[in-house]
This record gives C-alpha cells, sequence and structure tokens, in this order.
C-alpha cells in the first residue's frame, strides 16, 4: 500500500512537471465550447445548443488525457524508469492504479471545468449537472486505461503516429462534432460500437434529467472502461515478464 501510495505521488510530479500539455488538454476543449457557442447564435441549428455539444467537447477533451499518459509510460519505458521499478514489489495491477489515479484527477478536473463553462455560457445550473459529471466517470476511466496499454504496448515515435489518429476518430465517432445519424449507416454503426458517442448520449440524457434512457448508454461505457482495465492489467502484465 505504501509504496503504490508513493507511486502515485511520484506520477503526479511528473504530470506537473509538463504543464502545457495540462493546459492543452483543458484549454482547447474550452475554447472549442466557447466557439460553438458564439456559432450557436448566428446558426438556429439544435447541435449548436449547449446543452447538446457540451458533453460531446467534453468526452473529446478526455482523449487528451489517453495520449497524455500513454506518453508519460513510453517515455518511463524509454529512460528505463519501469524497469527499474519492476524490482519493486508491485503487482501489474498496482502499476495500473498507480498511474490511474494520479491521472483521474486531472480528467475530473478537466470535465467540470467544461462543465463550468457551459454554464456560463448558458447551460441550466441544476442537480442533472452532477449526475452528468458522474455518468463520465467510467469514460475517464477508459481513457485513461486505454493510455495505459497504448503506453505500455507502442513507443515514443509511434505514439506520435497514433495521437492524431484517434484523437480525430474519437472526435468524429463520438458525435461531438456532428450527429452520428447523418454520417452514413456504415459509420453510424461503427459509432455505435464504440463508447464515445455513447458517453456523450449519456452525458446529454443526464442533462435533460432522462436519467432512464441514459442507463443503457452509461452500461455500454462501463462495459469498455472494465474491458481496458483488463486491458491495461494485461499489457503490464507483458511488461513485467519481457523485463523478468
Amino acid at each position: 500500500m505504501i509504496a503504490t501510495t508513493a507511486f502515485t505521488a511520484r506520477n503526479r510530479k511528473e504530470i506537473l512537471r509538463d504543464p502545457v500539455s495540462i493546459i492543452l488538454g483543458i484549454g482547447m476543449p474550452i475554447s472549442l465550447l466557447v466557439m460553438f457557442s458564439m456559432i450557436g447564435k448566428q446558426v438556429p441549428n439544435p447541435s449548436f445548443r449547449i446543452e447538446n455539444f457540451a458533453p460531446g467537447m467534453i468526452v473529446f477533451a478526455f482523449t487528451f488525457v489517453t495520449m497524455f499518459i500513454a506518453t508519460l509510460i513510453a517515455n518511463d519505458r524509454q529512460n528505463a524508469l519501469l524497469l527499474r521499478l519492476f524490482a519493486s514489489p508491485l503487482t501489474a495491477t498496482q502499476y495500473v492504479w498507480g498511474y490511474a489515479s494520479s491521472l483521474f484527477s486531472l480528467a475530473l478536473l478537466q470535465g467540470m471545468a467544461g462543465f463550468v463553462v457551459a454554464a456560463l455560457l448558458g447551460l441550466p445550473l441544476s442537480i442533472n449537472i452532477l449526475v452528468a459529471i458522474a455518468v463520465l466517470i467510467p469514460t475517464i476511466f477508459m481513457s485513461i486505461f486505454l493510455g495505459l496499454v497504448f503506453g505500455s504496448l507502442l513507443g515514443v515515435r509511434q505514439l506520435q503516429g497514433l495521437s492524431g489518429l484517434y484523437i480525430t476518430v474519437a472526435a468524429l465517432l463520438s458525435g461531438a462534432w456532428m450527429p452520428v445519424e447523418i454520417m452514413g449507416s456504415v459509420l453510424k454503426t461503427v459509432a455505435e460500437l464504440l463508447p464515445f458517442t455513447h458517453a456523450v448520449t449519456a452525458a446529454r440524457f443526464a442533462l435533460a434529467g432522462d436519467w432512464q434512457t441514459l442507463l443503457p448508454h452509461f452500461l455500454w461505457t462501463m462495459g469498455y472502461a472494465l474491458l481496458a482495465g483488463f486491458l491495461a492489467v494485461w499489457a503490464f502484465q507483458k511488461l513485467t515478464r519481457r523485463n523478468a
């Protein structure tokens, strides 16, 4: 327990040493919120209503968390820090939790900052905002765990190529930029198989107070979070065996 706590504290210090990534991860989605709000005032389209596009921008922000932690782990592998850490008594699950718990507060801050700005832009203040944040917690963990998988299996250069692709695909297939219904049947089917659009839809229903309808979408994201968690533990077990 002490070793896990120390490892988590070390990861927090590493995160704070890269304030540019933190500012980018929080600032870009907020900037997009403001931009879409300005567009919505000129274009009478339901897609530009703050309660519709705010969840998409917040889920989009979580993709930056994925690539941030992936790069952190890849750098740890590159400078042999993980190799030294593998001499400790920590298990693969403890490694995963040490990284995940250090990033969770940052991702949660992203979500809260997004909803605060959305409220300033006209989103009605209600208990539904807190429900929406709670509904997005599985998506936060899924994003972190995916970053752990990417960082464990790929190198720094490979992640540079993956980063733009992952962020673009997640943004497009989440419905953050446009409704998935207008993308065509093939892309719509792919989007519905992935968790991103379900996360956005669940948050939208939460903001609308339609808690019963959001449940299937919430469970879909919960399933992906659990799957990503198992994959993260598997990836770290593979790393420890390779460096044993």
